[in-house]
């Protein structure tokens, strides 16, 4: 804007001298020289009214305008942000750059934010931003010594509000759903520390009941113990084939010392079906302590459960009654 007001200054300053120009070199009459002098003072007030409305409106753009990211800085893991209405992935690569960490979008962020943080904690910042999107976030050590530090950001550009719901089911593109797939797979297989974190902020924040249920399965695979705080945590999730797998993983993981999880399943677990399977798991567990959950049990309130748990004793007995 103030390149347009100096150049329509530039304009009348050219009139302006023109004018002068065929007043020096003319000889006018007394009454034309006085419209000539009206018409150099309007001109001049012309020029004067537009170079003091060109500092105006320059001071004005160097104010903060919409769509502007204001502030960005990270220190000691504590995150500033001001924002208005910005691109959401702008504000990520800003917040990356300041922090050192690598960002990785998948897909389109399309939402607009406005957002003002003063010193929290650089993940809690993060997560607030990302409140609708799946996203993880990756952990790595420099050295055993040093405590991890965040690395990575990994967000899939699919909003919670953009998925269809139905009664039992989230569905989500099937786009979204291979390539998750995909990376959770991939991060089984490395089974590192970062790996596991990401493993477990898929399982507890992604919005795909198959997704977390994957996450769920590729955590009882690793094998590793650091798998069990979010697979317990898991237990917890509203669908019943996450909380399946989650108790699946446990299983698998912890082995003979999976009993008291699977106690905790058979007292607060309210879809039966998952308290059928987890007795069928204890009837494979070669402890007194299995067999005496199984015992207590006895008294649950469904009649299937109730069935299945006396078989459950009965295979038990036969496998390690003799041994015991």
């Amino acid at each position: 804007m103030r390149q347009d007001l100096l150049a329509r200054i530039s304009r009348y300053k050219q009139a302006f001298d023109l004018i002068n120009g065929i007043a020096l070199s003319t000889a006018l009459q007394p009454d034309k020289r006085l419209t000539l002098n009206l018409t150099r003072a309007f001109f001049f007030a012309s020029s004067i009214f537009l170079i003091a409305s060109s500092s105006t409106l320059s001071a004005e753009d160097r104010r903060p305008v919409s769509g502007a990211i204001t502030e960005v800085s990270v220190e000691n893991g504590l995150l500033s942000l001001d924002v208005s209405n910005a691109p959401l992935f702008e504000v990520l690569l800003a917040i990356g750059s300041a922090a050192d960490v690598t960002v990785h979008i998948r897909g389109e962020l399309d939402r607009q934010v406005t957002i003002a943080l003063s010193s929290v904690p650089l993940e809690d910042g993060i997560r607030r931003l990302l409140r609708t999107y799946s996203f993880a976030l990756s952990y790595s050590s420099v050295n055993e010594t040093t405590q991890d530090r965040l690395t990575q950001i990994s967000v899939i550009g699919v909003r919670t509000g953009s998925y269809r719901q139905t009664k039992n089911h989230v569905s989500v593109s099937g786009y979204t759903r291979r390539y998750t797939r995909q990376n959770i797979h991939s991060l089984a297989r490395r089974g590192d520390p970062s790996a596991l974190s990401q493993l477990g902020i898929i399982l507890l924040q992604d919005n795909d009941p198959l997704i977390r249920k994957q996450a769920a399965a590729a955590l009882g695979w690793t094998g590793q113990e650091r798998a069990v705080e979010p697979l317990r945590a898991a237990l917890a999730d509203p669908s019943l084939s996450v909380r399946t797998r989650a108790v699946r993983s446990l299983k698998r993981i912890l082995g003979t010392r999976s009993v008291q999880d699977l106690r905790e399943v058979l007292r607060n677990e309210k879809d039966p079906k998952l308290r059928r399977e987890t007795a069928k798991m204890l009837a494979t567990i070669p402890t007194k302590e299995a067999r005496l959950v199984l015992q207590h049990a006895t008294v649950d309130p469904n009649v299937l459960v109730r069935r299945d748990i006396a078989h459950a004793i009965a295979r038990w007995e036969r496998r390690f009654g003799g041994a015991n």
